[in-house]
């Protein structure tokens, strides 16, 4: 209809030109122009708060003050209307979390001081001074809260605990224990009764009771650790805030999960807080992104972005005319909430409302009314926006008189596209009468302020054949003003050639003609394509110094794209000359624009120092940037400096959270090593069942090592159902790509009979195939077997020689073997000495029988000095961990006091202790002293009893005694 219309007009009008043409082409399908983003026209200040993360952010009761503090061990106060700096508060070593009393001007800091460890201080801000110290807290104090009325604080801490304190004279009144959860973030109910606390290993938010110190609801729902929690106002409701990047409502009475939300593009949930009259909701979202919600829809309405800047706190004002977000980078940001906004805020929420985005949903029913109080408020594009909604029937009822009200009005005040679009209206006589006069002098305001009408069909034109929605029409004009010069259509055309579209096929060569053209004029992309096209050979010659030298153009006009595959180019010697210098400079400005892969590099050059000056802490800040935004190449490497403290402190939790980032985007490494900590319990909690899982996964993924635990785990059914048959399959396929210990548990399956047909020669060349390759269990296993003539021809000297072996890899058992041949002269010529010396090692790792023969040594002077007290010793050792032959010899030293004071109540103990282990001679000894009274009376009786079951066990001491004690 629109298109019949125009050609009709074009008809009756011969007259016009054919920039007319262009201008109904644009207003018939214009595209609004992007407002500017409400970051930039509702910012109070942004000021530099703290140097580091800045962990606390809170205002003062009349909204006139805002106190920040850092890890730099600095509370600062700020005027909240402009950032002016107010006053420092006190010298910490470090200042994890604040609280501004609703009642007064109190200040709740939990920090850590030198000399004090980790105590709350309370501060009076007006006379600057320390009013209340309280303590008891072992670990870092993450989160404080006053309660309602200002009379008591409840503070959350990693050393696992809830404490409610009394403001006046510090005392703690209550404590709960939160069972190894760090506390992240605590907040009080509105009538005081209750708190809510967010944690971290048990990814919870918990409501407690703390008058009865217990808790009354677990809040499930979060998949990682609750960094944020927040009461409503009225009471009703609690909202909470996770590392998995969800927002939770929750029903305050009963628990039950109302509503939630999950975008990628805030990142992390950190920090959250309700406006004082319940309407809103702020939340922190680690990528930079300040989000306020209406908390009565739970729906965004608006959002503040910060790039570059990972936020870490947030705050609203009292008086809900404020927000205030704090960063990692120790800057603090201040806002106008929309109770305050002025015109030039209410237009920009309108333009996100209308067009939408990937962050906000398309809503131009609102647009129309935000845009309707920005223009009452004097914003000329919200005025030159409402007339073409109206115009469009878009968001409202088509309704053209009020477009040309609001062309006019804004036309009037000078705006060159109201100017425009109004002699557009009068030149069709839409909403107005037809007056090709009207129309002309409207124009001619316009075009004399630089509005190109001539171009517009034009430039619409080029849009279109960007997109590949053209006609031949279209394609004859873009075609006609790229040869003329015109850049918009020669990169047009180029997109179109390397797209294809309606009506035209993919053409390199064609497409690669005008990106030169374009390139040449300037144009980044332009510049960037035809490099891309020279490195791949499409449509030109393969050149990848041509490439270079394009992405070095569009590099230096700041493209981060090209500032990295020129910094590629530098770093791997293609198409320049290999200059680490050189990549890692591209590199850095890249990585300064947010370029992932660009800040994955350059950390791996701070890293390694290749370009620059090795610096770990440096290289660490970018590779944590980089994982931050997905590059899944670097979250493995995080997780090893973490684990292993390279140039950073040993940060297991840390360590553990890139683990399984790493391992979730695929990495085997790190699969392996987060099932290896689920099995352990080391980093993370002991799980067998997710230890089994991850474990599959990399051996999936083709991880011998993994492949090789699973199969442990499939053989004793540890966190996974039984499958022997499973396991060995799996032990093969690691013993194929080189995991020893796999031949070893092959040696053992055939040896037993699990999951394979038991088969004693299969054993064998298993057991060989792992001790020929070092494996010292194998070797032990072997020597073993030749020195008892299991399943193999009895052959002591083949014994020693694999328990030798076994021995220097400090197999335990294979060093008491070894001891045992040299004691004996058993396969090897006898050697007291080099027994003792075996024995020795054994021993200090525990191994009993070693102890004992080290005891026998000592008291009987086989290759050492005779020593009872020495003997003693290793007896007491040996006899304490069960061994029979050493309670009995140690009996008997107490009897005699040989090596040590005698004591017949402790020859008792240990005679005992040998007795119940069956030992003929403990029984013997304990009918001796029951028949002569040792200790007590005697008593025949009980002789008789002890030397009858002596007697049985062979004991020729008994058998001559028990006549005795018959007579």
């Amino acid at each position: 209809m629109r298109m019949r219309r125009f050609f009709s007009v074009f008809r009756a009008y011969p007259a016009v030109t054919m920039a007319l043409v262009a201008t109904v082409f644009f207003f018939t399908f214009s595209i609004p122009a992007a407002a500017a983003d409400s970051t930039d026209v509702s910012r109070l200040f942004r000021i530099g708060a703290q140097k580091g993360v800045v962990v606390g952010l809170v205002f003062s009761p009349d909204s006139s003050l805002i106190a920040t503090a850092g890890e730099d061990g600095h509370i600062n106060i700020w005027k909240s209307s402009d950032g002016a700096k107010v006053k420092s508060l006190g010298e910490y070593e470090s200042v994890n979390s604040l609280a501004w009393s609703s009642r007064g001007g109190f200040l709740a800091c939990g920090v850590r001081a030198r000399g004090r460890e980790f105590v709350i201080d309370l501060w009076n801000v007006d006379k600057g001074k320390v009013e209340e110290t309280m303590r008891g807290h072992k670990r870092r104090i993450t989160a404080l809260a006053f309660s309602p009325d200002g009379k008591t604080i409840v503070s959350g801490s990693e050393d696992d605990s809830v404490r409610l304190w009394r403001v006046r004279g510090g005392r703690q009144i209550a404590e709960v224990d939160v069972r190894k959860n760090d506390i992240l973030d605590l907040a009080f109910s509105p009538d005081g009764d209750r708190v809510v606390a967010g944690e971290s290993w048990s990814n919870l938010a918990q409501v407690f009771d703390l008058d009865r110190e217990k808790a009354e609801l677990s809040l499930k729902g979060h998949s990682d650790w609750v960094n944020a929690v927040a009461w409503s106002p009225d009471g009703k409701k609690i909202l909470s805030g996770g590392r998995d990047g969800s927002l939770i409502l929750w029903d305050a009475a009963s628990g039950k999960q109302e509503m939630s939300s999950r975008k990628w593009w805030w990142g992390d949930v950190m920090d959250m807080a309700y406006s004082a009259d319940g309407k809103y909701v702020a939340v922190a979202g680690q990528k930079g992104v300040a989000l306020l919600w209406r908390a009565d829809t739970f729906k965004l309405i608006d959002y503040h972005d910060l790039p570059k800047v990972e936020l870490n706190r947030i705050a609203l004002s009292p008086d809900n005319k404020m927000i205030a977000a704090g960063g990692m980078d120790g800057s603090l940001t201040v806002w106008q909430t929309p109770a305050v906004a002025g015109p030039e805020y209410l237009a920009a929420m309108a333009a996100r409302l209308e067009n939408g985005n990937d962050r906000v949903k398309e809503n131009p029913s609102e647009a129309i009314r935000l845009y309707t109080l920005a223009a009452a408020g004097g914003n000329i594009g919200a005025m030159v926006r409402l007339g073409s909604m109206y115009s469009e029937g878009r968001g409202v009822g088509k309704d053209s008189k009020q477009a040309i009200k609001w062309f006019t009005t804004a036309a009037r005040k000078g705006d060159p596209e109201a100017q425009y679009l109004l002699g557009l209206s009068y030149a069709f006589g839409d909403g107005v009468k037809q007056d090709d006069a009207a129309a002309a002098e409207w124009w001619g305001k316009a075009a004399a302020q630089g509005y190109a009408r001539a171009k517009a069909k034009l430039e619409k034109k080029f849009v279109a054949a960007s997109q590949g929605e053209l006609d031949a029409d279209s394609l004859r004009w873009a075609k006609k003003a790229a040869e003329e010069g015109n850049l918009k259509a020669q990169y047009s055309l180029a997109i179109l050639y390397l797209k294809g579209g309606k009506g035209v096929e993919k053409n390199f060569t064609r497409a690669v003609r005008w990106l030169k053209k374009a390139a040449a004029q300037g144009k980044v992309g332009a510049q960037f394509q035809l490099a891309r096209l020279y490195s791949q050979g499409k449509g030109i010659r393969k050149s990848m110094h041509d490439a270079m030298r394009w992405y070095r153009k569009a590099a230096e006009q700041g493209d981060p794209e090209s500032q990295y595959r020129l910094a590629e180019g530098y770093e791997k010697g293609m198409g320049v000359k290999a200059s680490p210098v050189d990549a890692a400079e591209w590199y850095g400005r890249a990585a300064a624009q947010g370029h992932p892969m660009a800040m994955y590099r350059l950390g791996i050059s701070y890293r390694d120092g290749i370009g620059v000056k090795k610096n770990m802490a440096t290289a660490v800040k970018w590779l944590e940037a980089a994982g931050v935004r997905g590059v899944s190449q670097v979250m493995y490497e995080l997780a090893v400096i973490y684990s292993e403290g390279r140039g950073v402190g040993v940060n297991r939790r840390k360590a553990a959270g890139w683990f399984l980032n790493a391992a979730q985007r695929g990495n085997v490494k790190a699969q392996y090593n987060v099932a290896n900590m689920y099995l352990t319990g080391n980093g993370l909690p002991k799980k067998p069942r997710r230890a089994a899982k991850w474990f599959k996964r990399a051996a999936d993924g083709g991880s011998a090592m993994a492949q090789y635990k699973y199969a442990l785990m499939l053989m004793d059914g540890n966190g996974v159902a039984k499958a022997p048959a499973a396991a060995v399959a799996l032990f093969n396929k690691a013993f194929a790509k080189g995991v020893v210990v796999a031949a070893y548990s092959l040696g053992e399956a055939f040896y037993e009979g699990r999951g394979v047909p038991k088969s004693a020669a299969r054993a064998m060349k298993w057991f060989h195939q792992a001790a020929s390759k070092g494996h010292p269990g194998a070797q032990y296993r072997l020597g073993l077997m030749y020195d008892l003539g299991r399943n193999v021809k009895e052959n002591h000297a083949e014994a020693v020689k694999w328990f030798r072996l076994a021995a220097a890899q400090g197999e335990v058992e294979a060093q008491y073997r070894l001891a045992r041949a040299y004691a004996t002269g058993n396969g090897v010529a006898a050697s007291n000495k080099k027994a003792l010396a075996l024995y020795e090692k054994a021993a200090a790792k525990g191994h009993v029988a070693a102890q004992y023969y080290l005891g026998l040594a000592s008291e009987e002077g086989l290759g050492v000095r005779k020593d009872p007290a020495t003997a003693v010793t290793w007896y007491t050792r040996a006899a304490a961990a069960g061994d029979n032959n050493s309670a009995l010899r140690l009996g008997v030293a107490y009897v005699t006091g040989r090596g040590i004071a005698m004591n017949r109540n402790s020859a008792r103990r240990w005679l005992g202790q040998a007795a119940k282990q069956g030992s003929a001679h403990a029984l013997f000894f304990l009918g001796y002293f029951e028949e002569v009274g040792l200790g007590g009376s005697a008593n025949p009786g009980r002789a008789r009893n002890y030397y009858i079951q002596a007697a049985r066990k062979g004991d020729p001491y008994a058998r001559d005694f028990l006549s005795g004690v018959d007579r």
